[in-house]
């Protein structure tokens, strides 16, 4: 009772622009949000290294009946960074600095609406996604080493089993952080008898490792996963598999990256890449626009699958690229001059 009085008294205090009906708090160290009372039931919440990403429950439960992946529904991540305010990324919310740990935190908002979703669960995310400025505006920047984290919506528990931090949802495993020290790393498909499958933001983020394997498993590489992770000699990803924003963003991959089969590959997912000189991207790969932006390393593209308008923008060394058909215009957006030819076929033995 002691509790709930605290939270109604705290409530009452702190002012929280367009959010009449804040109910809610999520805290962490550095940083409280204010939550509508109504999202009790509706919001699902994974760990990330310096916050959290929030997703519409229905949502995401919908997009992993229709499609076996988790991830959808997506409505923003709370996050922190060291060097920047967003000033001038649109897709932005800043909050506001930290000086106990010299962090500047966020809110990171969708770019692409869910339109997979039916009438009703579109109209429940549209209506918390209006929430966002006013979530924003009532942030409260907290830090010191006197408080405590403490959370009225709770996130998922995050359990440690060997080189692994994991949480659950429906059975089902989220790597959410790498413990160990290994250099070949060889991601287990299961988890103290749980099926592994997502590798959560963050979750091998500034790690250099010599390989990494990627099990059949995993259905969802998620936002910043690798981000500047070292891996200098092999990288084997799963069939099928959701590469999601900025996984492997300012990451230095090995020379040779192959997209496998059925693979969609979000914004950002490649982009900056040090060292790589060639992609393979397999057949039914879909390449999102400006997924392998920047990649000034890289020249060779041989594709079996489907570009869209500024996959691989201002990659200003490619010298040939390998299509089996027409892909979007613009693909290669700023790319400079190179070489193109048509009619790849795989033969059973590779591309020929």
């Amino acid at each position: 009772m002691k509790r709930i009085l605290a939270i109604f008294l705290l409530l009452a205090i702190l002012s929280v622009p367009a959010l009449a009906e804040s109910e809610l708090i999520y805290r962490t160290e550095d940083v409280e949000l204010h939550l509508p009372g109504s999202w009790a039931e509706k919001v699902l919440i994974q760990p990330t290294l310096n916050g959290a990403t929030f997703y519409q429950k229905a949502s995401y439960d919908k997009f992993m009946e229709e499609k076996g992946l988790p991830g959808g529904g997506y409505l923003f991540t709370l996050g922190g960074c060291v060097n920047s305010d967003f000033e001038n990324l649109p897709s932005f919310i800043y909050l506001g600095f930290c000086e106990d740990s010299a962090m500047n935190y966020y809110l990171e908002l969708p770019t692409d609406y869910p339109a997979y979703m039916d009438d009703d669960i579109r109209a429940e995310w549209d209506d918390m996604h209006k929430m966002m400025r006013g979530i924003a505006q009532g942030a409260v920047i907290r830090g010191g080493d006197s408080q405590e984290d403490s959370y009225d919506v709770a996130p998922p528990t995050v359990i440690t089993s060997g080189d692994y931090d994991y949480t659950l949802y429906e059975d089902a495993a989220t790597i959410v952080k790498y413990n160990g020290n290994d250099k070949d790393i060889e991601i287990p498909s299961e988890i103290d008898g749980y099926p592994v499958t997502e590798l959560g933001a963050e979750a091998f983020s500034y790690l250099k490792l010599n390989s990494v394997s990627i099990p059949d498993s995993i259905l969802l590489i998620g936002k910043q996963a690798f981000e500047y992770c070292e891996i200098a000699d092999a990288l084997r990803l799963p069939e099928n598999v959701t590469i999601a924003v900025d996984a492997f963003s300012y990451a230095k991959l090995p020379v040779v990256v192959t997209i496998p089969a059925g693979a969609i590959v979000d914004k950002g997912a490649f982009s900056y890449i040090k060292a790589m000189e060639q992609v393979v991207i397999e057949p039914d790969a879909k390449i999102k626009g400006r997924a392998f932006g920047y990649c000034n390393n890289l020249e060779q593209v041989v594709c079996l699958g489907y570009l869209e308008t500024s996959a691989f923008e201002y990659c200003k060394g490619i010298k040939q690229v390998l299509l089996q058909d027409e892909v979007a215009e613009g693909a290669f957006d700023n790319c400079g001059d190179f070489d193109v030819e048509y009619g790849i076929v795989e033969d059973g033995n590779g591309l020929s």
